[in-house]
């Protein structure tokens, strides 16, 4: 079976309108998506590591090559929320609107994109991804073996048997 990221393999590009809390799985899905747009009152992080795992679909290399190494490693290892502002500066997100435009601009953007040729921006769009396409697929192997061995140590034992 082959594994697929949201944006791999698809034609059409894909925009995450972002807002309030994006945190671990919802900041997961957010950096597959092609191009994001955040609500001003956005923030957000990975926060897996202090729960004994690690972020996994990809997140290691997408948010690499989205904010670099040093930025990447912060966001993943420290579990710090970051605003839309800081989200911009850094590259996490392309646009930034008061939370209630959101959705408008976002489905302005869906329309402009639905506008164009369709079979030139599925080429087009294709030609970006393969750059990354094998190694997201080596990073979602990579994350897949070490959170099931983190899931079956010790420390993520203890930090379970320490919950509430």
């Amino acid at each position: 079976q082959q594994v697929r990221l949201d944006q791999l393999g698809i034609g059409k590009p894909i925009i995450g309108a972002l807002q309030g809390h994006v945190i671990g799985a919802g900041a997961e899905l957010a950096i597959g998506c092609d191009m994001r747009i955040a609500a001003d009152d956005m923030k957000l992080s990975f926060p897996e590591v202090g729960f004994g795992v690690v972020a996994d679909t990809g997140s290691s290399t997408l948010l690499t090559a989205l904010v670099g190494p040093a930025r990447a490693k912060w966001l993943l290892l420290s579990g710090q929320r970051i605003g839309a502002e800081e989200a911009l500066a850094w590259g996490l997100v392309e646009w930034v609107v008061p939370r209630d435009q959101l959705d408008a601009r976002a489905f302005e953007l869906a329309q402009l994109l639905a506008r164009q040729p369709p079979r030139a921006m599925a080429r087009q769009k294709a030609l970006i991804d393969v750059q990354f396409e094998t190694e997201v697929r080596r990073g979602l192997e990579r994350e897949m073996l070490t959170q099931l061995g983190l899931f079956e140590g010790e420390e993520f034992a203890q930090l379970q048997r320490a919950k509430p």
